[in-house]
């Protein structure tokens, strides 16, 4: 399990898109700004059917943003009953860049809960992870495409009033008027400030050189007079063409995390999550696209760059309607820490034998914690796979010990692509088709006098959670 910054991103970006790659499935989690609008239109509520209650978290996703993602991509080990579970923590903040500026919105009772596990929220300020969707990326390069693309700000520094880099600036100079033209100098960026803006400031500052960056280190070239032909601007020919490609380097810098996003897409694996509905139109609107009005669109295009999801939520309660695994009580909790305590206990191991070991490779033991991305993440996926074993064990050939991903994903094709929502009229979406009916119980008539919805309510708490929907001045629906 590990920890990704914007320190070490660009260092770890192709080796985990390449485990990503090579696993079978893909488990996600996301830590986010808020969660609620404080505003009764927005309140959700036991009549919501699918689209009202779309309509409502739509709002919300776009008020809040992702603070935190965890992916966990499980490898199986052809040659024994075993996955190794690769783990990540991406820290994210959507940084300023060029027009793109984003607001977001915080809620006090959501940053209070992260603090209570441990989340860091200068690392969030300060290391996040920087990303753009598609029509982001779009818009910004439109303007680069038109030259008019401009940014100020870029790794929360202004790099040409930082004294550190004016120091720099000094050292450079001196070294420069004992370099021969064509040779070069390789100096090292200075820390916190990102290496392509570092080499803007050096070709705005030096117009007799060429820049070439490599991680940390820049190599600093001296022109000859050849390459220092002015061209209209006043700025030697090369040394324009560079800055303009730096530009496009600082656009490609800032998709960020948007890279792990395609890698997600283009492997069409199957995705697993814990109460999904939230997470996955955080996904789709932070990485892919503004979430569309229509929600039949968000159905759709979210299931023709997911095509099969499960979502452990959804899983537990469908397994706990089988006889069998009632009776094993190991589905009776469905949030997500009862439910993965029970499926990994003893009982649980008793029960559904042979199951699959799952290894955690270099792990980060401050990352083992409950609503640490990564760590609630690796639990929704070592789930998925507890409860595919416990119903593949009910009708197994007891001579045969281990199936592999494709067996699993088939055993629990009904569950695929439905989305658990909580009180609302239906108890999933379905991605791939119709959603299910709404499922209300048989109607009680009962006659008050003088009470007001309030009172109502707080009557009837000890009993039920009630909400209430006004038909007309002597009628109340609830429910």
């Amino acid at each position: 399990m590990t920890e990704i910054s914007r320190f070490n991103f660009a260092s770890e970006r192709d080796s985990i898109i390449e485990i990503i790659r090579s696993s079978k499935l893909i488990a996600i989690d996301c830590e986010f700004t808020g969660l609620k609008i404080d505003d009764s239109n927005y309140k959700t509520s036991l009549f919501d059917n699918p689209s009202e209650r779309y309509s409502k978290l739509r709002d919300c996703v776009k008020s809040f943003t992702l603070c935190q993602i965890g992916v966990t991509a499980f490898v199986k080990h052809c040659e024994s009953n075993s996955y190794t579970a690769h783990s990540y923590s991406f820290q994210l903040f959507s940084q300023q860049i060029g027009q793109n500026d984003v607001r977001f919105v915080c809620q006090s009772s959501s940053l209070e809960f992260l603090a209570r596990h441990k989340f860091n929220y200068n690392s969030f300020v300060t290391a996040g992870i920087p990303y753009l969707n598609k029509h982001e990326e779009e818009r910004l390069l439109d303007q680069w495409r038109a030259g008019n693309f401009r940014h100020q700000r870029f790794d929360g520094h202004r790099v040409g009033s930082d004294p550190d880099f004016d120091r720099c600036e000094q050292e450079l100079k001196l070294v420069l008027k004992t370099l021969k033209p064509g040779e070069s100098y390789t100096i090292r960026a200075l820390p916190g400030i990102d290496n392509i803006v570092f080499q803007q400031e050096l070709l705005k500052r030096f117009r007799h050189i060429a820049t070439e960056g490599c991680n940390e280190n820049i190599k600093v070239t001296k022109l000859n007079a050849a390459q220092r032909k002015k061209s209209n601007a006043g700025r030697p020919i090369n040394q324009t063409q560079l800055l303009r490609e730096l530009d496009r380097k600082v656009i490609d810098a800032a998709v960020g995390f948007r890279h792990i996003f395609d890698a997600m897409v283009e492997s069409k694996l199957p995705i697993i999550g814990h109460n999904l509905l939230l997470d996955v139109m955080f996904i789709y609107d932070k990485f892919h696209r503004p979430l569309p009005q229509r929600y039949v669109e968000f159905k759709r295009d979210l299931n023709s760059i997911f095509p099969r999801v499960w979502d452990t939520k959804h899983v537990a309660f469908s397994l706990g309607r089988n006889p069998q695994i009632r009776q094993s009580l190991l589905c009776r909790e469905t949030n997500l820490v009862d439910l993965y305590t029970n499926l990994l206990s003893n009982r649980g191991r008793c029960f559904s034998l042979a199951a699959p070991s799952i290894a955690l490779p270099n792990c980060d033991s401050s990352l083992l914690h409950l609503h640490n991305a990564a760590y609630d993440s690796y639990m929704s996926g070592s789930c998925f796979i507890a409860m595919a074993h416990l119903l593949y064990g009910l009708d197994r050939d007891p001579t045969v010990h281990t199936a592999d991903v494709e067996h699993y994903l088939r055993i629990l094709d009904s569950q695929r692509n439905c989305i658990h929502v909580a009180r609302a009229s239906s108890p999933y979406i379905c991605l791939s088709g119709d959603d299910p009916p709404t499922r209300r119980p048989e109607w009680i008539h009962i006659r008050v006098n003088h009470l007001s919805e309030d009172e109502l309510i707080r009557r009837l708490a000890p009993y039920a959670s009630i909400d209430i929907n006004r038909l007309s001045k002597q009628w109340l629906l609830l429910q």
